[in-house]
């Protein structure tokens, strides 16, 4: 399987950006139980039980609906309100399920120390609220090569690739061999 890379900025989208190249994937984190613990381990996050194939499918069910839903805001478009009230829907649970403690620094949600597949689509579904309830949706992006979303943090917000690394390298390195083909030779 690939490397797992991480470049959203955000768990939400971290969760879309979870099956590899949409139009022609080459790895699907969530496809099985060993994936799925892989891809928890590298977002930094202990992994509780191993899920069964029916909950990596409803994980995979509000995977889709959160990349629909980025996909809409990052071509400024409407999201389909069916994507928005599943995310809504298991962030309601999640919050029933995991709400606030107080805390020596204020509040915070309550979380467990190891993560199951429906804590982490609480705290998924509750970071998709969030973005889309805060003033950052102008910078949410996808990534023109591999359609990954991500959250562009950079200080003036022209972040074009998921990760330079990824896709801007290969980007511009198509780009030059396209100009250098297309180029005409000058004969003296």
């Amino acid at each position: 399987m690939a490397e797992i890379e991480h470049v959203a900025n955000a768990l939400c989208l971290e969760l879309a950006n979870s099956v590899n190249n949409r139009s022609a994937p080459t790895a699907d984190w969530l496809a099985d139980p060993a994936g799925y613990l892989a891809w928890v381990e590298s977002l930094g996050l202990r992994p509780g039980p191993t899920p069964s194939q029916a909950d990596l499918k409803v994980l995979v069910e509000l995977r889709e609906a959160v990349f629909r839903t980025f996909a809409a805001v990052a071509a400024t478009a409407a999201p389909d309100q069916s994507d928005l009230d599943a995310i809504t829907s298991v962030h309601a649970a999640g919050f029933a399920e995991h709400g606030l403690v107080h805390a020596e620094d204020g509040y915070r949600r309550n979380w467990p120390p190891t993560v199951s597949v429906g804590s982490l689509s609480a705290a998924a579904a509750s970071s998709a609220v969030e973005l889309l309830t805060g003033t950052a949706q102008e910078r949410i992006k996808s990534c023109p090569s591999c359609e990954w979303l991500f959250l562009d943090i950079s200080k003036n917000g022209t972040r074009r690739w998921c990760s330079m690394a990824m896709c801007g390298s290969r980007i511009k390195a198509k780009r030059h061999y396209d100009r250098a083909r297309t180029a005409t030779v000058t004969v003296p």
